[in-house]
């Protein structure tokens, strides 16, 4: 059965072909990193051959992450609830059901990731005028 939904407007093709994109990117820094790990790592205990190297590596696959992220980080929540109206509209069923608890736990991480963004800024406005950005007293960082 074809569910009828409004056509969608250009900012929503914007933000869908933004979260398309995300998705490309994210897929191919986590098979970066799957490759980098198994290179890298104990095949029997999974344990980093160099737990330093491991973990910059580890916060530079992060931080690819987050960055791949901030084109549809500003709209997400724009986009759940465009699926949640969908959904509303489609027959109930145990797939409909998985696609529900999908978008609750969608919308609960973007929340939690607005929240976290609030107090990153909270606790940036509270830095001294000159602060500088860098690693200093951060295990493992370069000097």
């Amino acid at each position: 059965m074809r569910i009828s939904t409004p056509p969608p407007g250009h900012a929503h093709r914007l933000y869908l072909a933004q979260l398309c994109d995300y998705l490309h990117k994210s897929e191919q820094i986590q098979a970066a990193w799957d490759a980098y790990s198994a290179g890298h790592s104990d095949p029997e205990t999974a344990q980093p051959y160099d737990a330093d190297a491991y973990a910059h590596r580890q916060n530079q696959r992060n931080e690819d992450t987050l960055g791949a992220f901030g084109r549809v980080y500003y709209h997400a929540d724009e986009l759940v609830s465009a699926a949640e109206q969908q959904l509303v509209q489609m027959p109930a069923s145990d797939h409909a059901l998985r696609h529900a608890w999908q978008l609750v736990q969608l919308g609960v991480s973007i929340q939690r990731l607005y929240e976290a963004h609030d107090a990153w800024l909270d606790d940036r406005h509270k830095l001294p005028k000159d602060a500088v950005g860098g690693n200093r007293g951060v295990r493992g960082a370069a000097r």
